[in-house]
């Protein structure tokens, strides 16, 4: 699942970027939009899949606060063992290590005192909240900045939602008091 919390933060804060560059492009042809749409998002050091990259660009656009870089959480807590990890560190190994074998997994650096188990930083509830809090702030910064409105329509997404399904996430998501 944190593989999926990387990907929807990623396409999240692109989606913003794109937006916040759309000079670049808006007044072209499709086609050659869509060409230079290519060229930002394929260009590595500018934004790849490079999540903290990508936060850092809208802590600087003002979109994020700094202290997104200081959101950590506990990992392990007990007499022996207590540290703390940086989300988005979190989310961007969960891309590789969710996709790719890795020779030093991170959960190797979270050993568990008195035990021969490691705590696995990428299996917790905490880069799911992390992605979910930071994306909807990116949102709402988009609304404002880009004058949109994120539809509330089930229809516009799927068809296939069940209604008790959409009017959880609605809730969750959008933070609707229905």
């Amino acid at each position: 699942m944190a593989f999926l919390y990387h990907q929807g933060l990623e396409k999240i804060s692109k989606g913003y970027l794109l937006g916040h560059r759309s000079v670049e492009y808006e007044s072209l042809p499709f086609q050659q939009a869509k060409e230079i749409i290519d060229q930002i998002v394929r260009d590595k050091k500018k934004m790849g899949h490079n999540l903290k990259g990508m936060i850092q660009k809208l802590i600087t656009l003002k979109v994020l606060e700094e202290d997104v870089f200081k959101k950590r959480y506990l990992i392990f807590d007990d007499t022996k063992f207590n540290t703390r990890a940086e989300c988005i560190e979190v989310l961007e190994k969960a891309y590789f290590e969710c996709r790719y074998p890795v020779p030093n997994p991170s959960y190797k650096k979270y050993p568990i005192a008195g035990s021969n188990g490691h705590w696995y930083p990428i299996g917790s509830s905490e880069p799911r909240d992390f992605a979910y809090h930071t994306g909807l702030k990116i949102i709402k910064k988009a609304e404002q900045d880009f004058n949109l409105t994120i539809s509330k329509d089930k229809s516009t997404y799927s068809a296939m939602l069940k209604d008790e399904d959409w009017l959880r996430f609605r809730r969750i998501f959008f933070e609707d008091i229905l």
